[in-house]
Formats: C-alpha cells, structure tokens, sequence
C-alpha cells in the first residue's frame, strides 16, 4: 500500500517544473525524476489497496506527457504501453468520483499514439476517438453522479483537480499540430475537434 509515504514526496515532485533550472542538464535530470514520479503514482493506483489514497490522476498524466518529449523516445514508448495497461483496467475505480478521470488516460493515450505514429493504424485511431469522446459524455451523464455540477468545457470539464489544466491546453495545441499528418482522412478533424475543445479555440475546427 502506498500511504502517505512515499506517496507524499512523490506527490510534491510531481509538481515540480523542471524547465526552470538554470542548466540544460539539470532540467533533462528533472523531467526525468518528474516523469518516474508521476508514472510511480499512476502505477500505484492501478492496485485496489491504494484506490482510497489516489487523487489527480490527471495532473500526473498531464505532468508525464510534459516531460516525456525531454527525455529519450524509448520513454515515450514505454509510457505509451503504460498507459496502454491502464486503459485496459478501465472502468478501474469503483468509485463515481475516480470514474469521472477515466476520459483522461484515454486522452494520454491518444497523443503518445500521435507522437509515435506506428503505434496505431488509422482505424484503431478512430475507434480510440469515439472511445474518448464517449467516455467523456457517459462520465456527464451518468445515472452515478446526478450530484455533480460538471462545468461547460469538455473533459477538463469533470474535474475539479485543475492544477494542471494549462498543461492539457497546451497538449490540446500539441493534438492541433499532428493533425497535419492526417490531411484527407476525418481523423484531422476529429483532432482539430479535440483541440478546439481542449483549449477553447474555436479556430482550431475551421480549419
């Protein structure tokens, strides 16, 4: 089980930002550290025992995929089958509340599969879109949750763990700029679509 140690440090170096530094190698040893910190939280939270102590996932997603592009690409492979795992356990959590987070490792998985473009094939990226954009919809629809006031943007919507909400916006700008690989197909919309969502820029899906 993984209480309050060691989950409190990594908890706090989930938080940090490594782009700070003042030196190039301290900030690669930093996105390092961060990236192991979040990925040890999401992999604790994948065992029932530790389902009462998790909170935010989506802070340590977002975090993780802040710091993968600034390390090696074998890191972004590794998360990509990690992530891969969890979304395999989905629904993980019996409760509503941890629920509402699930749309989030689909989301993650969706841009380290853009960010490693043979991971998936077309079709398998279409049927992980409708997949996101469901789970998104059944977690504000859910008969389980007729308590919660859900705010009006999507996905970042569900939650009120919002301290990394300007990372996804700048994931969702990320999600904008693969769109250009996938000119011709509805997959480029749908990308843009998700952008436009994810960060309130309705240019995004006039494009």
């Amino acid at each position: 089980i993984m209480t309050w140690m060691p989950r409190e440090v990594l908890n706090l170096t989930r938080w940090s930002e490594p782009d700070s530094l003042d030196a190039v190698d301290k900030q690669l040893r930093g996105h390092i550290i961060r990236a192991f910190a979040c990925a040890a939280l999401l992999r604790a939270d994948a065992e029932p025992p530790n389902w009462n102590y998790s909170d935010s996932e989506n802070a340590a997603l977002a975090q993780l995929l802040a710091s993968l592009p600034n390390i090696e690409q074998a890191a972004q492979n590794a998360a990509l089958r990690f992530v891969a795992w969890r979304v395999q356990r989905l629904p993980l959590f019996p409760s509503a509340d941890q629920h509402l987070e699930d749309a989030f490792f689909l989301l993650a998985l969706l841009i380290l599969a853009l960010r490693i473009p043979s991971s998936l094939s077309h079709a398998e990226l279409e049927e992980l879109i409708a997949w996101l954009y469901n789970a998104e919809l059944d977690a504000r629809t859910s008969p389980e949750t007729p308590w919660i006031t859900f705010a009006d943007q999507w996905l970042l919507g569900l939650t009120n763990f919002d301290q990394r909400h300007d990372v996804w916006v700048r994931l969702g700008r990320e999600i904008a700029a693969h769109s250009s690989g996938y000119v011709g197909t509805d997959i480029r919309q749908s990308l843009l679509d998700i952008a436009a969502q994810l960060t309130q820029n309705t240019s995004y899906s006039k494009r």
